[in-house]
């Protein structure tokens, strides 16, 4: 989701609106296709565990065609389809707004959450009347600052409500992103260090460049993610930085991430390993799987993870339709170009594309393939062997902010199995809706994601984040102070290289 895509200021939005105005017109066509894409493909509303689901996607379906028929601009638009995607709470169904805003609208100052407190983190340069870094947001128009929250912010946002997820979103808050039912505060009360009284602040918003502002709220909830790449840490450790799974650079980010890969088997002496997946919203967990199994070899790899006895119980299940067997279709391809067409994981995807065709014609719910068939009633296993030893020499701390998901959440469950410890932040959750592929709405506005196949018995729960063993409560963007306290954490006395 672009935070300030239903800001005010569109071009498209700048004649005064007809009393029957298109954008009404746009919003009850996209609501009736959303609605339509996730009951053919999404697996949630054939899913018998979760019948929830089903209740949400028709008694939301009504909440937002009534919305739509309201719309008498983009903003209104935009928060007919936001709101109606946020009450599934699943971070796999995504709606992307494809218009680009001219301005957007804020107060001069943002907020951050930190450690349950709203305080400001970021204020516009040379202003005058505004709040200093570090105050606390108590209330505006006499509602406390997390009622406020509730109210206008948490309705449009897709995903898990945790607490990585409200971390990531809080600097939204007193933003202007044109939706009519939300009224931005006129005035806010904060508690500054030092004052004995709150002091009273009048908000004055003002224009600002979209893009901008987006990078400042970006930096107010985590800041951006560092690059790629590994670099000398302390005493002869090593600090590798992995902000993503998924091509975002498209060519260069594929080179830095088949590096790491091929580089992980020399990591193997550092007396102490950081990985840091700050930033990392997922992508495919191919490359992780990849970068572990270098990392601690395959024979540690498949005796930790792949056969857990838990993991082995979890199987998956593709929701069939037209639309998600084209995805697969696409997968083949593409994963054939990304890994090498002759890794394995093409066959499977290729088998998979066989049995959805068969299962399509036959209008089954679901299909999986057979060794991914559950295990109920299976004779117990033999007693396995003793895992290989580590070949790894120091310890490995696992670096996260609240924007892990996806496919870096299974690259923590994978990482913690072999012996990880989790530093950082607790990251975000998702559902067990996975494999997000998208389809465009008719107005061309805005964009559907949504998950096309549904993990059954996995070990890590529905939305359930991962809590770190240390937690770091300071700015996760402060490279300088994150290496000096991991440097505590392991015990090492030598000065940060990084």
């Amino acid at each position: 989701m672009f935070p300030l895509a239903a800001a005010a200021g569109l071009a498209l939005a700048a004649a005064p609106a007809p009393a029957s105005s298109p954008w009404s017109q746009l919003a009850q066509q996209d609501v009736r296709a959303m609605h339509r894409i996730i009951q053919e493909s999404h697996p949630g509303p054939v899913d018998a565990e979760n019948p929830g689901f089903r209740v949400w996607l028709e008694q939301g379906y009504r909440e937002a065609l009534a919305r739509a028929a309201r719309a008498r601009s983009f903003g209104a638009y935009a928060a007919a389809l936001q709101r109606y995607a946020a009450g599934f709470r699943d971070g796999h169904l995504q709606l992307g707004l494809l218009l680009e805003p001219t301005h957007a609208r804020w107060p001069g100052f943002l907020v951050a959450l930190r450690q349950g407190r709203y305080v400001v983190a970021s204020v516009e340069e040379g202003a005058q009347g505004l709040p200093p870094l570090g105050a606390e947001l108590a209330s505006c128009d006499g509602v406390p600052a997390a009622q406020l929250f509730e109210r206008t912010v948490w309705p449009r946002v897709t995903g898990p409500d945790v607490e990585g997820k409200r971390m990531a979103m809080t600097p939204l808050l007193l933003q202007d992103e044109g939706d009519p039912e939300v009224q931005p505060p006129r005035a806010c009360e904060l508690r500054v260090a030092g004052e004995a009284a709150p002091r009273q602040v009048t908000l004055a918003y003002r224009d600002a460049s979209p893009e901008k502002l987006w990078e400042r709220t970006r930096a107010a909830g985590f800041g951006p993610p560092p690059g790629f790449g590994e670099c000398p840490f302390g005493a002869g450790g090593r600090w590798v930085s992995i902000p993503a799974f998924w091509p975002v650079q498209g060519e260069q980010t594929l080179a830095a991430l088949r590096k790491l890969v091929a580089d992980a088997p020399t990591w193997r002496e550092a007396p102490v390993l950081v990985l840091d997946v700050r930033g990392n919203t997922g992508g495919s967990s191919l490359w992780g799987d990849n970068l572990l199994k270098g990392l601690y070899g395959e024979a540690l790899y498949k005796a930790r993870v792949e056969e857990d006895p838990a993991a082995k119980a979890q199987y998956v299940d593709w929701r069939v339709s037209r639309g998600n067997l084209d995805h697969v279709a696409f997968l083949v391809d593409y994963v054939s170009r990304e890994q090498g067409k002759d890794a394995p994981f093409v066959g499977t995807l290729q088998r998979l594309r066989q049995g959805m065709q068969g299962a399509l014609a036959r209008r089954q719910p679901f299909f999986h393939l057979p060794e991914e068939a559950p295990q109920a009633g299976a004779s117990s296993p033999a007693p396995a062997a003793p895992p290989p030893s580590s070949p790894l020499k120091g310890r490995v701390f696992l670096l996260t902010d609240g924007r892990c998901a996806s496919a870096c959440l299974d690259f923590m469950d994978s990482a913690l199995a072999l012996g990880a410890t989790h530093v950082g932040l607790p990251t975000s959750a998702d559902s067990v809706y996975m494999e997000v592929r998208t389809e465009a709405l008719p107005s061309g506005a805005a964009q559907l994601g949504i998950p096309v196949k549904v993990y059954r018995g996995r070990p890590r729960g529905h939305n359930v984040p991962y809590v770190p063993r240390f937690r770091y409560d300071g700015d996760m963007a402060d490279g300088a102070a994150l290496e000096r306290w991991v440097l505590g954490l392991a015990g090492a006395a030598a000065a940060p290289a990084h």
